[in-house]
């Protein structure tokens, strides 16, 4: 019993420490832009103060409304887009698809030019749980 209780302690230790959360604003993604580094793709990813900009390889533009908030949210709250939102998820509005989608903050670092974000599947037959690396490149 008590090997059973060290393993569950280690075992909350370490998902605990692979899913850590910072919080940020979105003043601080406001004119930035970023490019992934955990695959090869030209394409970028540009913040506003109320929409990322996906500008894909091809060239094509996809905007997605966001913000940022403390809590995995339930549904998209479009009163917050645009204001001085924070927190450890960034939450996403597909409006072509009309659906949300959030990610998690794993880590920010503005004066080294890292960002990583964490997606976790909602059950579509069609994504699988993701780690996102980005590097700034403005």
């Amino acid at each position: 019993m008590k090997n059973l209780s060290i393993i569950t302690i280690i075992f909350c230790i370490v998902c605990s420490t692979c899913l850590a959360q910072v919080n940020i604003s979105s003043s601080q993604l406001k004119g930035t832009k970023w490019k992934r580094t955990d695959i090869t793709s030209k394409s970028i990813y540009e913040y506003t103060d109320k929409q990322k900009i996906w500008t894909s390889e091809f060239g094509n533009n996809h905007f997605y409304s966001y913000y940022l908030c403390s809590t995995p949210p339930t549904s998209f709250d479009f009163s917050k887009v645009g204001k001085g939102t924070n927190g450890c998820y960034l939450v996403e509005w597909n409006s072509k698809l009309k659906r949300m989608e959030y990610f998690t903050v794993i880590s920010f670092d503005k004066s080294s030019g890292k960002l990583v974000l964490y997606y976790k599947c909602k059950g579509s037959l069609d994504c699988s749980d993701t780690t996102m690396e980005y590097k700034m490149i403005k």
